[in-house]
């Protein structure tokens, strides 16, 4: 009788024991269950957050890209009307040329002094001074045939180094996007020179012209060379 209570009481353990082990087993599983889930709710609430602050992001600098567009789209503009400021009134460009020079000439002719010294001889007294064109004509002509005419004076020219300055301003600017205007101011002249010598060169450009005025030193005075619009 007694072993059969024990028997029993030690059935009755294990009975609560094998209870306890099947509680502890469906527990375990049902509280990872809970983990798990919560886990998964938490990493979906990051995603979430992860997206909103990478609209955010995206807004950002798409706002950046369009103020830098902005900004360049002004700086454009503020170029294009500073130039056009500097350049609605004439632009100079100056050139400034010092140059030495020397120059030698040889068996220069020239006509003979008593030819010359016919035309400060009154007429009536065998010269020309005073004569009319067709008297004076007359007159070389009666030189020719009686073989009268002397020959030419022959002299040598010389200058070791003659220093001349040449300014030249160029002018232009560009009135609308049609039309533009260019020019030149120049100034040439001999060193110390202030009014104006002839500068020969033996050719034709020595004739003083519009075209030549500002090619040869002629002093101190500023001439316009060219103006145009286009």
């Amino acid at each position: 009788m007694g072993h059969m209570r024990s028997v029993g009481s030690q059935a009755g353990k294990m009975i609560l024991t094998l209870m306890l082990m099947l509680v502890f087993c469906v527990a375990i599983p049902a509280r990872a269950a809970e983990d798990t889930e919560k886990l998964n709710r938490q990493m979906d609430d990051l995603k979430r957050q992860i997206e909103v602050l990478q609209e955010k992001i995206d807004q950002v600098q798409d706002k950046n890209k369009q103020q830098e567009e902005t900004t360049k789209e002004m700086d454009e503009r503020l170029n294009k009307a500073e130039l056009h400021t500097a350049t609605d009134k004439l632009s100079f460009g100056v050139d400034l040329r010092i140059r030495a020079e020397s120059i030698h000439y040889n068996d220069i002719q020239m006509a003979p002094t008593a030819l010359l010294n016919g035309f400060f001889t009154d007429i009536a007294m065998g010269g020309f001074n005073g004569g009319t064109l067709q008297q004076i004509q007359q007159g070389m002509a009666n030189m020719v045939a009686a073989d009268m005419v002397p020959p030419t004076d022959k002299t040598d020219a010389d200058n070791d180094i003659i220093y001349t300055n040449r300014l030249r301003l160029d002018m232009n600017a560009r009135v609308n996007p049609q039309l533009t205007f260019g020019g030149r101011l120049a100034a040439y002249k001999a060193f110390g020179d202030s009014t104006g010598i002839k500068f020969n060169q033996g050719s034709m450009s020595d004739v003083t012209l519009d075209g030549n005025t500002s090619s040869l030193p002629h002093g101190d005075t500023l001439r316009v060379e060219r103006a145009f619009f286009n």
